[in-house]
């Protein structure tokens, strides 16, 4: 460990083995970091998107079932599956022809709309 004086304009100066170590020039850019009551230096990445790639591969996952992603497709086809039988209702009568299909079996006696399933092909 090193001890380094701050300048009174709050300069200080690396060491020579530290930069070099770390690969640090003049115009490296770099972090100061205050975190749990102490100062750290941390080089900053020359390109944060291409330094951050890949770097959760090292952690396995914890859960190793199914992804949420893929159970939530099967959820869905389920539905699908359990909706292909509709009711959907068929008007036939207008406004303005009321006595049209006032006596039709499949209608509903309370909506006078026809009740007939439909069923969805593919």
């Amino acid at each position: 460990m090193k001890e380094i004086t701050v300048s009174q304009k709050g300069w200080i100066v690396i060491p020579k083995e530290l930069r070099e170590k770390y690969g640090l020039t003049p115009g490296t850019k770099v972090y100061i970091v205050d975190y749990a009551g102490r100062l750290t230096i941390v080089p900053a990445p020359k390109d944060p998107i291409t330094e951050a790639q890949g770097f959760l591969k090292k952690y396995p996952p914890k859960y190793a079932g199914p992804s949420i992603r893929e159970e939530l497709i099967a959820e869905h086809r389920e539905e699908v599956e359990s909706e292909r039988t509709l009711v959907v209702p068929r008007i036939t009568a207008m406004p303005w022809s009321r006595d049209q299909g006032a006596n039709d079996p499949r209608k509903s006696p309370t909506t006078n709309r026809d009740t007939t399933r439909w069923s969805l092909k593919r």
